[in-house]
């Protein structure tokens, strides 16, 4: 029986949909993980990650954020973290040398989501 590490819940409303993630994300869950946010950025205009129980993730999972956060900037939908950005994000990012902070033109502007800023 396969752990659910990628769940996905939609708002009563279809207002929101949040992606809730658990344990160790890496390049086996990857497809699975795109497929998820796909669907959820067509779904509904909001879609907060809620990454609080993800323990390790991988520079596909980061690759798969990044580029759905592309995807929502460009459909003028919201991509985001519920409940900030989560401690395995933020070690994961450090350990592979990104500065945190880094601005991001596709967040005005303004620091990354993702990499420990923007609009949280």
């Amino acid at each position: 029986m396969k752990d659910h590490k990628i769940v996905k819940h939609s708002a009563a409303d279809g207002s929101s949909v949040t992606v809730s993630l658990n344990g160790t994300l890496n390049i086996e869950d990857a497809a699975e993980f795109r497929e998820v946010l796909t669907a959820a950025l067509r779904d509904a205009p909001t879609v907060l990650l809620d990454a609080r129980q993800l323990v390790q993730v991988d520079i596909s999972i980061l690759q798969i954020i990044c580029s759905a956060c592309r995807t929502a900037a460009e459909g003028r939908l919201a991509f985001q973290p519920e409940d900030g950005l989560p401690d395995s994000i933020r070690t994961f990012v450090g350990n592979i040398g990104a500065r945190m902070g880094s601005v991001c033109s596709r967040n005005n502007n303004e620091p990354c989501t993702w990499f420990g800023g923007g609009k949280q």
